[in-house]
């Protein structure tokens, strides 16, 4: 197989979503349903996750996932690494078990795939609906390896993606996984670090999972916009210890303490990776430039 099939199939593979659909990890709206997977949640506060309806089902699924996703990682991530050079940090802050969020910076729409090969556990992403279309063979292949690899759909119609985002999240760490989160809802447009989505401290506030900051580096570079033919150059990942949210601990049903939590993680994520930080979304900024295309 060629280097070009192998890069192209590396990023399919991984390439999970162009970022977070913009909607999806905007809090619920005030005094709302906040709806736990498979039932409606009490008003306003944090949500009691209920267990999933058939336990054993659900551990063959996880089972499952994280066999074939350690199958492809095994053929991905040397092929990975040998185009570009991974130099990772901090993996040891990824705690070996329980449910957990990865929160991001985003550069690339590879980003996804570098996360993939650095940490130590499966990560899930959600990928965008259009992703999982099985009109042609090809697609339904495509869409049935995101599916085994356990990455989620949704749907980014207005007043759908928000939700539903939430639910999957919800479900995902309940069972004790990794989810992976860029909570600046779009590629930075121009390599600084912007605002995060209140949504992240609402899911790790809701939930108690630990919030890993990550930091990716390197990752513009490979396929910037408007470029066909990938550059094979270093990239960084390093891991930060876990964000201490303890002084908002069971405020998620309040804006204020999810914007001061955000912003935590957010800190965190920037002394990683060295970014400048800008009070700003980054979703804005590009409507203003005029930087359209697929969302991500």
């Amino acid at each position: 197989m060629s280097l070009a099939c192998v890069t192209h199939a590396t990023i399919l593979l991984f390439r999970a979503p162009a970022g977070n659909p913009p909607e999806a990890f905007a809090p619920p709206r005030p005094g709302g349903p906040l709806r736990g997977p498979g039932k409606v949640g009490e008003r306003g506060g944090a949500v009691e996750i209920p267990a999933t309806a058939n336990p054993h089902h659900a551990r063959r699924r996880v089972h499952f996932m994280v066999s074939l996703y350690g199958a492809a990682k095994a053929v991905v991530a040397p092929a990975t690494r040998m185009m570009w050079p991974v130099k990772a940090e901090g993996a040891h802050h990824v705690p070996r078990t329980g449910g957990l969020i990865l929160a991001a910076n985003h550069l690339a729409l590879i980003d996804p795939l570098f996360i993939g090969v650095a940490c130590p556990r499966p990560v899930r992403f959600i990928a965008k609906q259009e992703l999982f279309d099985e009109g042609t063979l090809p697609r339904r292949t495509f869409a049935r390896v995101l599916r085994g690899l356990g990455q989620l759909s949704v749907d980014r119609r207005p007043g759908q993606s928000a939700q539903e985002a939430m639910d999957n999240s919800l479900e995902v760490l309940e069972r004790g996984e990794v989810f992976g989160i860029f909570p600046e809802g779009t590629r930075s447009p121009d390599g600084r670090l912007y605002k995060g989505q209140t949504g992240l401290a609402w899911l790790a506030l809701t939930t108690g999972v630990p919030v890993v900051p990550v930091a990716l580096a390197g990752t513009e570079r490979i396929l910037p916009q408007g470029r066909k033919v990938p550059s094979f150059n270093r990239v960084g990942v390093r891991f930060g210890e876990p964000v201490d949210l303890s002084p908002w601990k069971g405020r998620a049903d309040r804006a204020k303490p999810r914007r001061e939590a955000t912003d935590a993680i957010m800190e965190a994520i920037a002394k990683l990776s060295g970014q400048e930080r800008v009070a700003r979304y980054a979703a804005s900024v590009k409507a203003e430039l005029g930087q359209g295309g697929p969302r991500g």
